[in-house]
C-alpha cells in the first residue's frame, strides 16, 4: 500500500511493504515524478499513465510498479472522526462482511472498536493529511483516506482487501 500527500512544493508518500514502512519524498522534474525514499534505496521515477495510476520504475532499472488510486482523501481538514459508522469490507478471501465501528478520539490519535459479526477487534490510529493509519495487531495497518462527505476508504492486508466506513445515519 501506498499512500501518496501534496505537502507545499513536494509529495509525501509512505509504502507499507510487509512489516516494513518507507517514506520518500518527491517532486516534478518536467513530467516525471523523482521520489527520494533513503540512502540505501534507488530513486523511484513516475510518469503519469493518467489520472488514476502512476507508472513507476527504480532509477536503476531493478523494479517497477504500478500505483492505482483507490480513495482520494479530502483536500480541507475535515471533522472530527468521533461517532458511530456502518462497515463494509472484503476479506482476502473474497468473502464479504459488515457489521460497525465505533471512533473515539483519544490524545492525539483515535481508537477504534470494530464489532463484525460475533468478533471485535481494536485498533488505534493516527490521522495525517486525512489518511487514518490504524494498527490493530495485523502485519501491516488499515489505511483510510477521509472524504469530505465524512465516508473512510480503506485497504488493509498489505492493500489486497478493502473496506469502507460510513457515518451512522443517525450520528
Amino acid at each position: 500500500m501506498v499512500s501518496v500527500a501534496f505537502s507545499g512544493k513536494e509529495y509525501e508518500f509512505k509504502w507499507w511493504i510487509g512489516r516494513h514502512v518507507f517514506n520518500g519524498t518527491g517532486r516534478f522534474v518536467g513530467q516525471m515524478l523523482v521520489v527520494d525514499w533513503g540512502a540505501t534505496n534507488p530513486v523511484m521515477i513516475y510518469t503519469l499513465g493518467n489520472d488514476v495510476h502512476l507508472d513507476g520504475e527504480w532509477a536503476d532499472g531493478r523494479a517497477m510498479e504500478t500505483l492505482d488510486v483507490f480513495a482520494r482523501a479530502a483536500p480541507d481538514s475535515v471533522p472530527c472522526l468521533e461517532g458511530r459508522y456502518q462497515v463494509s469490507g472484503r476479506n482476502p478471501n473474497g468473502s464479504t462482511y459488515s457489521g460497525t465501528v465505533i471512533i473515539i478520539s483519544e490524545g492525539s490519535g483515535y481508537r477504534l472498536n470494530w464489532s463484525i459479526g460475533s468478533r471485535g477487534y481494536r485498533g488505534t490510529g493516527t490521522l495525517n493529511d486525512n489518511l487514518l493509519a490504524v494498527n490493530w495487531g495485523s502485519a501491516t495497518p488499515v489505511v483510510y483516506a477521509v472524504s469530505a462527505d465524512g465516508r473512510l476508504r480503506g485497504l488493509w492486508a498489505g492493500g489486497n482487501t478493502e473496506e469502507i466506513l460510513t457515518p451512522h445515519a443517525s450520528d
